[in-house]
């Protein structure tokens, strides 16, 4: 976490944090799926709503990058080829989060892509962290909107 920040890494950050929610949206948009923010929809229009923004955008970008990132893809999976890596923490990183094989997986798993991207690129943790972070900021958004 002593690495510095550089514009580079930000705007790789940035730039792949928006492709892959692009990308889910346009997965969302082809398989008509309206239904699978209805929750997070629900939540942010209750008494919950901060609580739920500070876990999206903070905590949980966090914490699930400390785990995949960290642990799985610069620990566990280190000695293996890059996109073996890669592939395999953004395949874990979407069933973790409880979806079985659907298009709610492959959305995740462009996600997982990006996170394990920037961190396989900016050699950076924190980057990672900003990229999932945004990734979350984009769907609270436009779950809002």
């Amino acid at each position: 976490m002593e690495k510095a920040i550089t514009f580079k890494n930000v705007g790789f950050s940035i730039l792949l944090a928006i492709l892959s929610q692009g990308i889910q949206s346009l997965i969302s948009i082809w398989t008509d799926d309206k239904a699978s923010n209805a929750d997070l929809v629900f939540v942010l229009h209750t008494s919950l709503s901060p609580i739920l923004i500070v876990t999206l955008i903070f905590v949980s970008p966090v914490l699930e990058e400390f785990l995949f990132q960290g642990v799985l893809q610069g620990g566990i999976l280190k000695e293996m080829h890059p996109f073996v890596q890669i592939l395999l923490t953004s395949v874990i990183f979407a069933f973790f989060h409880g979806y079985s094989f659907s298009l709610d997986t492959l959305e995740l798993l462009f996600s997982g892509i990006a996170y394990a991207s920037v961190y396989h690129v900016t050699n950076d943790l924190k980057m990672a962290i900003l990229c999932h972070s945004l990734s979350n900021l984009i769907v609270t958004i436009l779950v809002l909107v």
